[in-house]
């Protein structure tokens, strides 16, 4: 067909080109076939020989199979059946960039159907032997009556893949006939995705990880190398849960992400420096649960409270006798009101004697629904104050406090570009992220930032044993390994601080012909709670931590002594008080006891008269 005929077919379609998708002559962009083209007659009669109806697939957007037995549609049980599809014009379907361009557009506009395609594939029924195309895509709707396209990249095939150690998610053991077997919640993870494929595919793995070549490449990071031999066509996949960084996604495509990794500060326990609470932190403790503007507006309602029941008692009994004892009276009424109204409110109760009418019975309700709201709050408030723990005032307690300070921070070489970016005065020192205590120990940094899984590692100790392992075999020196006999807990000596510094989601580097159908099957083990399976069947490999106290704010929630100080000092000194009041009350009856004896026996000269 000249490129004349071309253009012209080209404008009638556009006058259709605002119809939508499943429409029946389907997308503009890719329409069906119709009667005009050269084919439309060499169609209906390989159907009608094939044993098919004349315009099966020739009279645009329909559910073609539906009721059709020979494609497994008698009872439309399959998917497929009831999907809109046609055999599309392969004249006006691929794109053409010289015919979009001669329109005025360019590739991915809609001036001009040559612009733009919709997904389209060969054959179909093996009946009409045409080169025949069909789309249900141009129909508005999903191919999945032929799903050779998802699945053929992997099925039945022979995955290679290169294998990383890294417990707990990839590990290397013996099985029972002591042969060297790969698992892992990661590795578990994957081979039970491939149960999707039928036939199922064979996974052959690549020893050594990354080649030597890949290795020159880029001789920061191993991991990276491996994602390169994915690239460049050595392995299919990757297995180790590998960072997601730009670099890396650059050189080839990720399956979607089966966790993230958290990153933290961590540092010396000697670098951490906690500061002691003075005595005024610790008596204002008790007080921290309401601000100053809420303990003025408590004190002002309970002596209001007190005035209001001096008041209902002194309409009660009345004035009566002199103004100096009325006065003398009145005030000591006012005094033990404001005790018994401050006393209960302590104690969490009103004792106010309710049986003598109905005025004590609405003060006292009054005066306990008051200690009730209020208690209530202060008790959860101060809960959350003492058991919560409060993050320690110590040399370096957050990455800006060690940048602040100008230290050298240890972080992942993959990762050196992001945290600069984000730290832009910070001064960071890079290598593989296991051997980063290793820099810490020899010097060559202050701080490090981990992730939460080499922190666990590091806690239960497994770090050490590497590192002595390496030690004993000549690998490092003695000022890299820090490996002292029977220091078990030699990595306790480290503490996280401050807050999440970054996540990187963490997933598989895979080949791009397999990776629309491992993205499919992950996706699916995702959704069926496999990794959480994984995760479960292989709990004993999680490491249990040997460091007492491995991290920062990981402390018990019991109360400490230093909790509870500032209340018992506070409780101690009303003791005091009671205590002064004691003795000043013995001294002035002991005073009323001499002055009334004195005043009682008769002088020397008055017993001389009486002789």
């Amino acid at each position: 067909m000249s490129k004349t005929r071309s253009l012209f077919r080209a404008l009638l379609i556009l006058l259709a080109a605002d119809t939508p998708s499943g429409s029946g002559s389907g997308a503009a962009v890719c329409p069906c076939i119709n009667s005009s083209s050269p084919l439309y007659s060499a169609y209906e009669s390989a159907l009608v020989a094939g044993g098919l109806p004349a315009t099966f697939g020739l009279s645009g957007c329909a559910a073609h199979d539906s009721n059709v037995s020979m494609f497994g549609c008698a009872t439309n049980a399959l998917p497929f059946c009831l999907n809109p599809w046609c055999y599309v014009d392969m004249d006006l379907c691929p794109e053409n960039r010289e015919l979009c361009e001669a329109a005025g557009g360019i590739l991915g506009s809609q001036v001009s159907p040559h612009c733009r395609t919709r997904k389209h594939n060969a054959g179909g029924t093996n009946i009409l032997n045409l080169s025949e195309h069909y789309s249900y895509e141009t129909c508005g709707s999903r191919n999945v009556y032929d799903t050779s396209e998802l699945l053929e990249p992997i099925a039945g095939r022979t995955i290679r893949a290169a294998a990383a150690a890294w417990a707990p998610w990839v590990v290397k053991r013996k099985n029972l006939r002591n042969e060297d077997v790969w698992g892992g919640p990661s590795f578990d993870f994957f081979k039970t995705s491939l149960e999707l494929f039928h036939p199922e595919p064979v996974i052959k793995i690549i020893p050594g990880w990354a080649t030597a070549a890949s290795r020159a490449k880029f001789p920061e990071s191993s991991y990276t190398a491996c994602v390169h031999d994915v690239a460049v066509g050595n392995f299919d996949i990757c297995l180790a849960d590998l960072w997601l960084t730009p670099q890396r996604n650059q050189l080839v495509t990720f399956l979607p992400a089966v966790r993230q990794d958290y990153f933290y500060l961590v540092v010396k326990k000697d670098t951490y420096v906690e500061v002691e609470l003075t005595i005024w932190e610790r008596l204002s403790k008790p007080f921290s649960p309401f601000t100053p503007g809420a303990w003025l507006g408590i004190v002002g309602f309970l002596c209001i409270m007190s005035v209001l029941l001096w008041l209902r008692q002194l309409c009660e009994t009345g004035c009566h006798g002199d103004f100096k004892t009325l006065c003398k009276n009145n005030v000591v009424a006012i005094l033990r009101s404001l005790f018994f109204v401050w006393h209960d409110f302590l104690l969490g109760q009103s004792s106010m004697d309710v049986e003598t009418g109905p005025v004590r019975q609405i003060f006292s309700l009054a005066l306990a629904f008051f200690i009730l709201i209020t208690l209530a709050s202060y008790t959860a408030s101060l809960a959350t104050g003492l058991v919560v723990a409060t993050p320690p005032d110590g040399t370096v307690n957050s990455i800006d406090d060690a940048i602040r300070l100008g230290m050298k921070i240890c972080a992942p070489s993959s990762l050196l570009d992001t945290f600069s970016s984000v730290y832009r005065d910070a001064s960071f020192v890079g290598d593989e992220i296991q051997f980063l205590p290793r820099l810490l120990h020899r010097g060559q940094c202050d701080v490090m930032v981990l992730s939460q899984d080499l922190i666990q590692t590091l806690f239960a100790g497994k770090v050490r044993e590497q590192d002595c392992a390496d030690f004993r075999a000549g690998r490092i020196t003695q000022e890299e390994a820090q490996c002292r006999e029977g220091d078990m807990k030699r990595d306790c000596e480290f503490s996280r601080v401050g807050d999440l510094l970054w996540s990187v989601p963490l997933s598989f580097p895979v080949s791009e012909e397999m990776a629309h159908a491992f993205s499919w099957s992950f996706t699916a083990a995702t959704t069926r709670g496999v990794m959480e399976d994984a995760k479960r069947m292989n709990a004993q490999l999680f490491s249990q931590s040997i460091c007492e106290d491995e991290e920062s704010g990981s402390e018990s929630l019991a109360l400490t002594f230093d909790n509870m100080s500032g209340s018992m000092i506070i409780s101690f000194f009303i003791m005091m008080i009671g205590f002064v009041v004691m003795a000043g009350r013995h001294f002035y009856r002991q005073q009323a006891a001499n002055s009334t004896e004195n005043e009682g026996s008769p002088d020397d000269g008055e017993l001389k008269r009486n002789v």
